[in-house]
């Protein structure tokens, strides 16, 4: 019922069909027994029914023609193997008659663009128009999320509760906001990533939406600050610098512009310290004069309540200086506020349109640190913009057929761990080369084995219960004749089975490759960004002290280059 008032309240701008096996009407609107009674077609069913009944449901859907569909209903995959085996089912009736489905156990979606109007979710009223789409995999996180954004004035592109992500996942969502021309900004609510913008918290999320949102990227680092107290401006300047952001000193002209209008006791550094007289059309004419210095790539503006002026005309003040700026052929920077002691923000700071008026919405911060920290990252996403792609290499000499076909034959027997000689073999078909080795099964035809391979040796216990050898004292090292080799594999088996109850069915014999640094190299498919390479520090104490990084695949020549660099 809650789903259904919502989308009244909002003014969807379709057709409404309230679906209820026995009730006449829903909300005075007329309701049907089911879909399939529906007289019209169907784009979109939000289903709202016990978990038993979905599958029905989505079946009925499917022979009405609907292909969207949004599950609310819980009692799926969350609550273990049996809900997850019921959402394997509806799955398979979604994708195996070309649906789309968002959930199970979702809040639902919403869509603000004015052609559509449509708040499909059991929260609370519909978020206002912007151009910020977000996603949350918690419902509850959601609520709150469209809550704070409403009461920042924070407006809405689209909200979509993924819920369980059986089927539409953060990468669909991604790759439709990317070429929606009413999204700039994309933020994520999800349990692991790969290169989004990495926030700590949900307010340190809305700070950095709001400026990214509003603002263009700062074309630097360099950043100016201007306010009517010394205190805030001081904090201010030690989180910039504690976030990586320079405070440059301000050309001779701009100084000469400023002291035009300033009082001689304003301290001319950076940050510039207006004192508290500070008046509006101070503050208008020294945002003008800063951001017109070539060196400053930012602007953070902080206002303190210390006199009877009101908060709105210093917000007027900073948005006419900023389009002034831009009107003398300035090049369009971030502007930012602070107005502390104030309550809200100045109402004319958000005035602008981003994607119409010169200056756009002025983001407004509560305390100089958030300012500085929105800022930051801001930087970061430029800087990481404008990294070099860098170039993408076709291997040669890689068997692909060859190497799927030893990937599904470990499928099919139902192996987690591929044998040693089929991780030889996969190695082989990509072209990397590999130690000279043999599997054996007694301790004799180790010892022969290790004369044709040539010395020193390694010997390691094979068997299917055996995973991290080391552990069990599974290897050993710097082998240098048969006897030593029929010695080694001998004690190693009877230990390993005495004191850890493991059979060693097997040897693996290998040439002792030369000293170096030990290193990972891997592929995981993670639940969000697909397919990622890993590398890191490699060992007996990798996974203690797990000192891995990742890309997204493929990997180009500057990704490899990089992500040694970037271990600890």
């Amino acid at each position: 019922g809650a789903v259904f008032k919502n989308l009244l309240r909002a003014d969807f701008a379709g057709a409404v069909y309230p679906v209820h096996p026995t009730a006449h009407a829903v909300a005075s609107v007329r309701a049907y027994p089911t879909v399939l009674d529906v007289p019209d077609e169907v784009d979109l069913a939000v289903i709202a029914v016990p978990a038993s009944r979905v599958l029905e449901v989505v079946e009925q859907c499917a022979a009405h023609g609907v292909r969207s569909l949004v599950v609310l209903s819980a009692g799926f995959a969350e609550i273990g193997d049996a809900g997850r085996t019921l959402q394997d089912r509806v799955l398979a009736t979604v994708r195996g008659h070309g649906m789309r489905m968002i959930g199970p156990n979702c809040l639902g979606v919403v869509n603000t663009d004015p052609t559509v109007r449509m708040n499909a979710t059991f929260g609370r009223p519909l978020a206002t128009r912007g151009h910020l789409a977000m996603s949350s995999q918690s419902g509850a996180m959601g609520l709150a999320i469209v809550d704070y954004a409403r009461e920042l004035g924070l407006g809405l592109s689209q909200f979509v509760s993924v819920g369980n992500k059986a089927d539409v996942s953060g990468n669909d969502l991604l790759e439709y906001w990317e070429d929606d021309p009413d999204t700039s900004v994309i933020a994520l609510y999800l349990e692991s990533f790969g290169n989004v913008t990495r926030l700590d918290t949900l307010e340190e999320l809305f700070e950095v939406a709001s400026l990214m949102t509003n603002q263009p990227l700062p074309a630097g680092d360099r950043v100016a600050i201007i306010t009517n107290a010394g205190g805030p401006g001081i904090l201010c300047a030690d989180a910039c610098e504690a976030h990586g952001l320079a405070l440059p000193e301000l050309s001779e002209d701009t100084l000469a512009a400023v002291r035009q209008v300033l009082p001689a006791t304003a301290g001319l550094g950076n940050p510039i310290d207006m004192i508290a007289t500070a008046s509006p059309a101070q503050y208008e004419q020294v945002t003008r004069n800063v951001l017109s210095d070539a060196s400053i790539g930012a602007l953070i503006a902080i206002n303190i309540a210390v006199t009877t002026t009101r908060a709105e005309a210093f917000g007027e003040a900073i948005r006419a200086g900023a389009t002034a700026a831009i009107a003398a052929g300035v090049p369009r920077k971030p502007v930012i506020a602070c107005f502390m002691g104030m309550g809200d923000s100045p109402s004319a700071l958000q005035e602008g349109d981003a994607l119409d008026d010169p200056v756009g919405t002025i983001p407004s911060y509560r305390f100089p640190e958030s300012a500085a920290r929105a800022l930051s990252h801001a930087a970061e996403h430029r800087r990481w913009l404008e990294r070099a792609i860098g170039e993408f290499a076709e291997p040669a000499g890689v068997d692909a057929t060859a190497a799927r076909a030893i990937a599904e034959g470990a499928t099919r027997r139902g192996a987690d761990w591929l044998t040693p000689d089929e991780a030889r073999q996969l190695m082989m078909c990509a072209g990397i080369p590999v130690a000279r080795q043999g599997i054996v099964e007694t301790p004799e035809d180790a010892a022969r084995l290790a004369d044709s391979i040539g010395y020193p040796v390694v010997v390691k216990a094979v068997g299917p219960e055996i995973v991290h050898k080391s552990e069990i004292g599974g290897v050993i090292l710097d082998l240098g004749e048969p006897e030593a080799v029929w010695t080694a594999c001998r004690e190693m088996r009877t230990r390993i089975e005495r004191d850890h109850g493991v059979a060693v069915p097997q040897f693996l014999v290998q040439e002792q490759a030369r000293m170096g640094r030990e290193v990972l190299v891997g592929v995981t498919s993670d639940p969000v960004f697909g397919p990622l390479v890993g590398f890191g520090l490699g060992g007996v104490e990798a996974e203690a002290l797990q000192d891995v990084t990742f890309r997204l695949t493929p990997l180009s020549d500057v990704d490899a280059q990089e992500m040694p660099r970037s271990l600890r």
